[in-house]
C-alpha cells in the first residue's frame, strides 16, 4: 500500500464517524484535508470522492454533515477541492435534496445560498432551478450620518 493510500484510507476511517453535526469533527476533518491535498491535486481529488461517497450512502440524517463537510473544506482550503466537488456538485445536491425531509431541505437550500462565492455559477444553476422560490434576502445600506429623521426638511 503506498503512502497515498494509507493517507486515503485513513481519512475514510475518520470519515466514518461524522453521522452527527460536530463543528469539532467538521474542523479536524477539514484541516486534514487541507494537510494531506491542499498541495497535491490527486490526493485532493481521491478525499472529495470519498466525502461524495461517505454523502451519497450515509443515513439520511447524516448526509446534510457530509455537505457541512464538503462546504468547509471549499470555503476554507479552496483550491482542487473546490474544483473537485464543483463537478459532481449538483447531482450529488439535488439527488439528496430529492429525498430529504423538509426540515433537511431548508438546511440545505440555507447552506446552498452561501456558495455563490464559492462555486461557479455552472455548478450552481441546476441546483438553483431545482429548489422552490425562496425569499430573497434585500440588505439595506446603512443609514447616511445622522440617520433619515435629523434631515432637514427643504
Amino acid at each position: 500500500m503506498s503512502e497515498a493510500d494509507e493517507v486515503c484510507a485513513d481519512y475514510a476511517d475518520a470519515l466514518k464517524d461524522l453521522q452527527v453535526n460536530s463543528k469539532p469533527m467538521i474542523t479536524s476533518l477539514t484541516m486534514l484535508a487541507q494537510e494531506l491535498g491542499a498541495h497535491d491535486v490527486s490526493i485532493a481529488s481521491r478525499i472529495g470522492e470519498l466525502i461524495e461517497r461517505h454523502i451519497r450512502t450515509s443515513a439520511p440524517k447524516a448526509k446534510l454533515c457530509g455537505f457541512y463537510l464538503m462546504d468547509s473544506i471549499a470555503k476554507n482550503v479552496k483550491g482542487h477541492y473546490v474544483n473537485y466537488f464543483a463537478r459532481g456538485l449538483s447531482d450529488l445536491y439535488i439527488s439528496v435534496y430529492q429525498i430529504s425531509d423538509p426540515q433537511t431541505q431548508k438546511s440545505m437550500a440555507h447552506l446552498f445560498d452561501t456558495w455563490r462565492a464559492v462555486f461557479p455559477q455552472s455548478a450552481l444553476e441546476p441546483i438553483e432551478r431545482t429548489l422552490p422560490p425562496r425569499p430573497q434576502k434585500i440588505r439595506l445600506p446603512p443609514p447616511a450620518a445622522g440617520g433619515f429623521y435629523n434631515q432637514q426638511q427643504g
